[in-house]
């Protein structure tokens, strides 16, 4: 009788969702939702209007003169490329919206199988993170996208990737 009990709780603890996976899955969920709603809400309310965008360029100009006085190359080279990135999206806000929003969507898929047990889940999660620091590249010269950027995105994509994994097994493991 007690190996019946013993064999129920076995499975039971199969069956339960990794802590892990069901925390690194919540966060993902909140990243990419709002990435999937703040595109939506860009494509319905479009472009900000020039003087919006030229008041955030007064900003990153501000921003920059400081810099500038602190004698800091480095974040004066980083504030210029990301001040190109920004153009480039603001002159494609269309095309910039529909692809964050697309690739967001990959990754929310990928999360969602993954809750189902579904170890495809997991690969399209690493199509996601890669689509992810790629899209950088899309309406911006590589030579321009922050180093800083790319590095600090694969490296926190590669961590949710890794705590991703320690989970393969329960996919595997339908019981």
């Amino acid at each position: 009788m007690t190996g019946l009990i013993e064999d129920k709780n076995k499975t039971n603890k199969g069956n339960k969702i990794p802590t892990s996976l069901l925390i690194t899955g919540i966060i993902s969920i909140i990243g990419t939702s709002s990435a999937i709603l703040s595109a939506i809400q860009s494509l319905i309310f479009g472009k900000p209007s020039e003087s919006e965008i030229n008041e955030a360029k007064l900003e990153i100009a501000k921003s920059l003169e400081e810099i500038q006085k602190s004698n800091i190359e480095f974040l004066e080279q980083l504030l210029r490329n990301l001040q190109i990135m920004l153009d480039a999206m603001y002159e494609n806000f269309i095309l910039y919206s529909l692809v964050a929003g697309s690739v967001a969507a990959i990754g929310l898929t990928g999360i969602i199988l993954m809750f189902r047990r579904k170890e495809l889940g997991f690969h399209l999660y690493i199509i996601y993170c890669f689509l992810y620091v790629a899209q950088n590249y899309l309406l911006v010269s590589p030579s321009n996208v922050p180093f800083l950027l790319v590095i600090g995105n694969l490296l926190i994509s590669g961590l949710f990737v890794f705590i991703y994994s320690r989970s393969i097994s329960w996919f595997r493991n339908k019981a």
